[in-house]
Protein backbone atom coordinates (compact mmCIF):
# COMPACT_ATOMS: atom_id res chain seq x y z
CA UNK A 1 0.00 0.00 0.00
CA UNK A 2 1.11 3.50 -0.64
CA UNK A 3 0.47 7.11 1.07
CA UNK A 4 0.22 10.20 -0.16
CA UNK A 5 0.51 13.71 2.46
CA UNK A 6 -2.95 15.80 1.38
CA UNK A 7 -1.23 19.03 1.24
CA UNK A 8 -4.32 20.66 -1.11
CA UNK A 9 -1.60 22.13 -3.43
CA UNK A 10 -1.63 21.58 -7.17
CA UNK A 11 1.28 19.33 -6.93
CA UNK A 12 1.49 16.69 -4.03
CA UNK A 13 4.94 15.41 -3.21
CA UNK A 14 5.99 11.67 -3.74
CA UNK A 15 3.68 8.97 -2.99
CA UNK A 16 5.68 6.69 -0.19
CA UNK A 17 5.05 2.91 0.65
CA UNK A 18 3.15 2.06 3.74
CA UNK A 19 3.11 -0.95 6.00
CA UNK A 20 0.85 0.29 8.34
CA UNK A 21 -2.66 -0.42 8.84
CA UNK A 22 -4.06 3.04 9.93
CA UNK A 23 -2.23 6.28 7.52
CA UNK A 24 -0.02 8.56 9.49
CA UNK A 25 -1.62 11.68 10.28
CA UNK A 26 -2.08 14.10 7.80
CA UNK A 27 -1.90 11.08 4.66
CA UNK A 28 -3.90 9.54 2.96
CA UNK A 29 -3.88 5.65 1.57
CA UNK A 30 -3.31 5.64 -2.11
CA UNK A 31 -4.58 3.18 -3.91
CA UNK A 32 -2.51 1.61 -6.64
CA UNK A 33 -4.78 2.34 -9.79
CA UNK A 34 -3.90 5.77 -9.32
CA UNK A 35 -0.24 5.12 -9.69
CA UNK A 36 -0.10 5.54 -13.25
CA UNK A 37 -2.47 8.97 -13.42
CA UNK A 38 0.01 10.12 -10.12
CA UNK A 39 3.23 9.40 -12.45
CA UNK A 40 2.06 9.43 -16.75
CA UNK A 41 4.31 8.64 -19.01
CA UNK A 42 5.72 11.35 -21.25
CA UNK A 43 5.28 14.73 -18.19
CA UNK A 44 8.32 16.08 -17.09
CA UNK A 45 7.38 15.90 -13.76
CA UNK A 46 4.61 13.67 -11.61
CA UNK A 47 2.10 14.69 -8.83
CA UNK A 48 -0.33 16.96 -10.93
CA UNK A 49 -3.35 16.08 -9.47
CA UNK A 50 -7.11 16.61 -8.54
CA UNK A 51 -7.60 14.19 -5.42
CA UNK A 52 -10.85 12.94 -3.77
CA UNK A 53 -10.76 11.09 -0.60
CA UNK A 54 -13.11 9.32 2.18
CA UNK A 55 -10.65 11.04 4.86
CA UNK A 56 -8.48 7.58 4.71
CA UNK A 57 -8.67 7.04 1.27
CA UNK A 58 -8.10 8.68 -2.25
CA UNK A 59 -11.12 7.45 -3.81
CA UNK A 60 -10.36 9.79 -7.28
CA UNK A 61 -7.20 10.80 -8.89
CA UNK A 62 -7.40 12.81 -11.90
CA UNK A 63 -4.81 14.49 -13.67
CA UNK A 64 -4.29 17.97 -13.49
CA UNK A 65 -3.56 19.77 -16.93
CA UNK A 66 -3.71 23.46 -16.27
CA UNK A 67 -1.32 22.75 -13.49
CA UNK A 68 1.17 20.49 -15.15
CA UNK A 69 1.31 23.37 -17.86
CA UNK A 70 1.54 26.25 -15.59
CA UNK A 71 4.51 24.55 -13.88
CA UNK A 72 6.19 23.74 -17.00
CA UNK A 73 5.73 27.75 -18.09
CA UNK A 74 7.58 28.28 -14.69
CA UNK A 75 10.28 25.84 -15.30
CA UNK A 76 11.36 25.93 -18.74
CA UNK A 77 13.63 22.86 -20.25
CA UNK A 78 16.99 24.03 -21.02
CA UNK A 79 19.89 22.32 -23.13
CA UNK A 80 22.63 21.13 -21.12
CA UNK A 81 25.94 22.63 -21.69
CA UNK A 82 28.10 21.47 -24.12
CA UNK A 83 31.65 21.04 -22.80
CA UNK A 84 33.81 22.47 -25.64
CA UNK A 85 36.99 22.22 -24.15
CA UNK A 86 38.87 18.58 -23.98
CA UNK A 87 41.24 16.92 -21.46
CA UNK A 88 43.98 14.83 -22.51
CA UNK A 89 44.53 11.63 -21.27
CA UNK A 90 47.74 12.48 -19.32
CA UNK A 91 46.33 15.55 -17.83
CA UNK A 92 43.51 13.27 -16.70
CA UNK A 93 46.01 10.89 -15.07
CA UNK A 94 47.91 13.95 -13.57
CA UNK A 95 44.58 15.20 -12.10
CA UNK A 96 44.11 11.89 -10.57
CA UNK A 97 47.50 11.04 -9.12
CA UNK A 98 47.38 14.57 -7.62
CA UNK A 99 44.06 14.48 -5.97
CA UNK A 100 44.77 10.83 -4.26
CA UNK A 101 48.10 12.15 -3.52
CA UNK A 102 46.16 15.16 -1.47
CA UNK A 103 45.02 12.68 0.48
CA UNK A 104 45.76 11.40 4.27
Amino acid sequence: MYIIYATGEKQYPPIQSWKGETPPRGSLFFPDKFLKTFYPDGKRAAGFVNIEHDGTTVTSCTWNEEAYQKWCEENPETEPELVTEYVTYAELAAAIREGVNAVD
